[in-house]
């Protein structure tokens, strides 16, 4: 429910789960479709907004609300309604090479200097942070609090968003700059040696 200054005028509108984007790929098998979602042209630029570097990778969107982060590392919540930046959290020594992931109450996302960092998805605050020590290009995919990712050591790593302790990691030989993907129970990522696991 959105109110205005001028109480006369009340806009309600109806959120829907079925239209959000929440991880890069909108699903956890990175289908890259939304399928409840219906575009035809013509298409009209509604606003824009600079943020200060390059953005590579595409904004995750849940609840009216962008997440994308730019080379430099600055993550940003954008209103989707009026293109106002809701806050900026500017990440220390870091530079990222993927897309966020609204989880829950939060967004968490992962640097080329090695981190993973959780925020508060309200106010930007960091909540948690972890390094692996190795620069991590995959976008998050979270299943039952459980962020999973590949990193340049070539290390798969699983990690539990609610202790903020390693679950498991196993090394796969190659690089990984790929986001993995799921699909019923079984993860799948693929690594610079040509393979998928």
């Amino acid at each position: 429910l959105e109110r205005f200054a001028d109480f006369r005028k009340v806009t309600v509108r109806v959120f829907r789960p079925d239209l959000q984007w929440p991880i890069y790929g909108a699903t956890a098998t990175r289908s890259q479709s939304q399928t409840h979602i219906r575009l035809r042209p013509p298409f009209k630029i509604v606003w824009s907004l600079g943020l200060g570097g390059l953005i590579e990778f595409p904004a995750v969107v849940d609840d009216g609300v962008a997440y994308i982060g730019n080379a430099q590392g600055r993550l940003y919540a954008v209103s989707m309604r009026f293109g106002k930046v809701i806050w900026r959290h500017d990440t220390p020594h870091g530079k990222m090479a993927s897309s966020p992931a609204v989880i829950g109450d939060a967004v968490v996302y992962h640097t080329m200097d090695g981190h993973v960092f959780v925020l508060d998805r309200a106010t930007g605050a960091l909540l948690h942070q972890y390094s692996v020590g190795s620069p991590i290009e995959s976008s998050p995919i979270v299943r039952r609090s459980i962020d999973y990712f590949g990193a340049w050591n070539g290390r798969l790593y699983a990690l539990d968003l609610r202790t903020f302790r390693l679950r498991w990691s196993r090394a796969l030989g190659a690089k990984i700059t790929s986001s993995a993907s799921i699909a019923g129970d079984t993860l799948y990522i693929g690594d610079y040696g040509g393979r998928v696991w």
